[in-house]
């Protein structure tokens, strides 16, 4: 399907074809993949597919109610000129927002990603494989992705117990995590996206603030997070203010 709406365009004609239309009829986006990847089906080679799109989003009627009247919804945007609707579910009931849309050329399906689902006891035991090649091989970029990755869900995701599985990881490793991850942070070398090394100082800041972090730990994160503050380029202002942020961690905890 992924490859066909590419190739072509969103068909509003046959909203509801695969899933309910529970905002009426339209093209549905999420700004979560966690959504998407419910609408995903696997294909013959093993993955599942999602596309990225670029929308535009005009005017917004946001509703946030449990049960959303489509009729009601879809004539209020006609008459109020709206131009797209955000079904609040995350409000509404905890889950994800929805971003419909009654016009097929408000998107435009940007990129296919396809990708294989990962449950999170694999995902352990990837991370400690990734772990182990790295302490044999200190430049396998592959493994220390692995590493920033569960680095930044352990910061980010918003279920607690997967933070906290994840974050169980980093206290046995805490001397080679801290002194890998810096490297990655004050990388110059252009290997790792700024997003990447974000994550690394993210990272530092989850280290530095576990209890009883050795002294020589700190000593090592802290000269890495100051270094990165004297840097003045504009496309590194987010490192600086991930910098900031590890910093604010390291001290609290004194």
């Amino acid at each position: 399907a992924v490859q066909g709406i590419a190739e072509t365009e969103f068909r509003i004609d046959l909203a509801g074809s695969h899933r309910g239309t529970m905002y009426g009829a339209g093209v549905y986006l999420a700004e979560c993949s966690s959504k998407a990847d419910e609408y995903a089906e696997e294909g013959s080679d093993e993955l599942y597919g999602m596309l990225l799109c670029r929308a535009a989003l005009g005017r917004v009627l946001v509703d946030s109610r449990k049960r959303p009247a489509a009729a009601e919804l879809m004539q209020q945007c006609r008459e109020e000129g709206y131009d797209s609707l955000c079904g609040d579910r995350l409000a509404a009931v905890g889950t994800f927002r929805e971003f419909i849309f009654f016009e097929s050329n408000q998107v435009y399906p940007a990129y296919i990603i396809r990708y294989r689902r990962l449950f999170l006891d694999a995902f352990m035991e990837r991370l400690k494989e990734a772990a182990k090649a790295l302490a044999k091989v200190r430049e396998d970029v592959t493994s220390l992705r692995i590493v920033l990755h569960a680095a930044d869900v352990a910061e980010r995701h918003p279920d607690l117990l997967v933070r906290s599985t994840l974050s169980l990881f980093f206290p046995p490793n805490l001397a080679f995590a801290a002194k890998l991850l810096s490297e990655t942070f004050l990388d110059s070398a252009g290997r790792f996206l700024p997003r990447e090394r974000s994550s690394a100082a993210a990272a530092l800041g989850l280290i530095a603030s576990q209890p009883k972090v050795a002294l020589v730990v700190k000593a090592v994160i802290l000269p890495a997070l100051q270094q990165m503050l004297a840097l003045t380029a504009q496309d590194e202002q987010s490192l600086r203010v991930a910098a900031i942020h590890a910093l604010g961690r390291l001290g609290a905890s004194g």
